[in-house]
C-alpha cells in the first residue's frame, strides 16, 4: 500500500540503502510501494484560486532574490503568450479576471516554491487542488517552468475564449448528500468540489434556473459563484484537445517527489501527465478525501504555498477525526482578516485593518518552526532551483 510498508522481508535491506529522501522501489512481490523518510513528513499543499484573495501577488512582488527572479521570468512569459503584465495584475487592488487567475497564480505559486528550495526546504510530497496543479507539477519535478506557464496560460485563453458555457454553484449541503441529491435529480449537475460544510457544483448555465429552483424547493440555501466557467463538469469537454496538447518535452533535473492529488482523491502513481492534467480540470476536487489520505500517510507537517493558512482549520479538524496530531503553516500574516470593531454604546468604531507581515518574516518564521520540529535543511544554488 502507498505510504506503508507491506511487511516483506526485502523492505528492511532496501531501507538501508536508500538516502533520506522518497522515491518509489520496487519489491520482490512487484508491488510498488514509498519508502519513509526518518525525518518528520512534509508536504507542501497548492491550493487554488482561493489564494489569490490573500493578497499574495503584492507580497511576492515586494520580494527579492528567487522568488523576484522567478517572477521576472513569468513576467514575459505571460506578457508573451498573453499580452498582459503579471506585475500590473497582481499589485493591482482587485482580483484578476477569470481569465488571467490561473497565470497568476501558477507564477506565484512556483516563485513561493523556489523561494522555500532557495532556503533548502524540501518537501516529502506534493498536493494539490484544481488551479494549484499547474504549479504543484512543477514543484513535484515533472514540469520545466516555462512549460508549467504555457499550461495556465492555456487555461486562461480557453476561459476567455470558450467561457460562458457552464456555472458554478456553492451548496451548503456535504458531499455525500449532494451526491444523495445528484442521483435523484431531474436537473443534470455535476460535483466539482467540496468545502467544509458545503459542495461546489456544476452545470449547464441553461440549466440554472431549473437547479436553483430545485435546491429552494428542498430548502438548500446556494449561492451562484461568479465565474463564466465550470471546470470538473461536462462544460468543458471540448477544451480538452487543446489544453493537453505536446509541450516542450524538457525535463527538470531534479528527482521527482511524490504526488496527491484532490482530482485522484490522494495519491497518484503511474499516471502519465496528460492523463494528470485532464483529470486536475475534469474529475472533482475532493479535498476531504485527499486529506484524509494525507493524514493516514503519516505526513505529520502541513506547508500551504500561499501567504497565508487558509486550509489550516480543516486539516486540523480531519487530523482530530482521524486521532492525530500535526502541524499546519504557515502563521497568519494579518492579525484580522476583516476589519476590527468595537462596540462603544450603540457606536461602531472601525478599527483599520493592521499591516501585513512582510512575506519573508513569515517564511523565516516558518522555516525556524520548521528547524525546531526536526526539518532538515538543504540549500541550492538559485540557478539550479529554476532550472535555467
Amino acid at each position: 500500500m502507498a505510504g506503508r510498508y507491506n511487511g516483506h522481508k526485502g523492505c528492511q535491506s532496501l531501507r538501508r540503502s536508500i538516502p533520506r529522501n522518497y522515491r518509489l522501489s520496487e519489491v520482490t512481490s512487484g508491488e510498488r510501494v514509498m519508502v519513509v523518510p526518518e525525518h518528520p513528513r512534509l508536504v507542501f499543499f497548492y491550493g487554488s484560486r482561493e489564494v489569490l484573495r490573500t493578497g499574495i501577488g503584492r507580497a511576492l512582488f515586494g520580494e527579492k532574490g528567487a522568488i523576484r527572479d522567478v517572477l521576472i521570468r513569468c513576467e514575459r512569459l505571460i506578457r508573451e503568450r498573453l499580452g498582459w503584465s503579471l506585475e500590473k495584475v497582481c499589485i493591482a487592488e482587485q482580483l484578476p479576471s477569470d481569465d488571467q487567475r490561473e497565470p497568476c497564480l501558477t507564477a506565484l505559486q512556483i516563485a513561493l516554491t523556489e523561494g522555500w528550495r532557495a532556503r533548502g526546504v524540501k518537501p516529502d510530497a506534493i498536493a494539490a487542488r484544481c488551479g494549484g496543479e499547474f504549479a504543484a507539477e512543477y514543484a513535484r519535478g515533472t514540469l520545466v517552468l516555462e512549460d508549467a506557464i504555457e499550461v495556465a496560460c492555456r487555461f486562461g485563453l480557453l476561459v476567455r475564449d470558450r467561457g460562458g458555457t457552464g456555472r458554478m454553484l456553492a451548496i451548503r449541503l456535504g458531499l455525500s448528500l449532494t451526491e444523495r441529491l445528484q442521483r435523484s435529480s431531474p436537473v443534470e449537475f455535476s460535483i466539482a468540489a467540496d468545502s467544509d460544510d458545503s459542495t461546489v457544483i456544476a452545470c449547464a448555465a441553461d440549466a440554472v434556473g431549473k437547479l436553483t429552483a430545485l435546491l429552494a424547493a428542498n430548502r438548500i440555501e446556494y449561492r451562484i459563484i461568479d465565474s463564466v466557467m465550470a471546470p470538473h463538469s461536462p462544460a468543458i469537454d471540448e477544451w480538452k484537445a487543446d489544453l493537453v496538447k505536446p509541450l516542450s518535452g524538457k525535463m527538470p533535473d531534479l528527482p521527482l517527489v511524490p504526488y496527491y492529488s484532490a482530482a485522484a482523491s490522494g495519491q497518484d502513481v503511474g499516471t502519465s501527465y496528460t492523463m494528470r492534467l485532464w483529470r486536475t480540470v475534469r474529475e472533482p476536487a475532493l479535498i476531504e478525501r485527499l486529506l484524509d489520505t494525507l493524514i493516514a500517510d503519516g505526513f505529520g507537517i502541513f506547508l500551504e504555498i500561499g501567504s497565508e493558512p487558509l486550509l489550516g482549520a480543516r486539516v486540523q479538524h480531519r487530523a482530530f477525526v482521524a486521532g492525530k496530531k500535526l502541524v499546519t503553516l504557515p502563521r497568519a500574516r494579518m492579525a484580522a482578516f476583516h476589519a476590527v470593531a468595537a462596540v462603544a454604546g450603540n457606536k461602531v468604531v472601525r478599527l483599520p485593518m493592521p499591516p501585513a507581515t512582510p512575506l519573508h518574516v513569515v517564511m523565516d518564521g516558518t522555516q525556524e518552526i520548521l528547524r525546531k520540529l526536526g526539518v532538515s535543511f538543504q540549500p541550492e544554488k538559485t540557478a539550479k532551483n529554476v532550472r535555467v
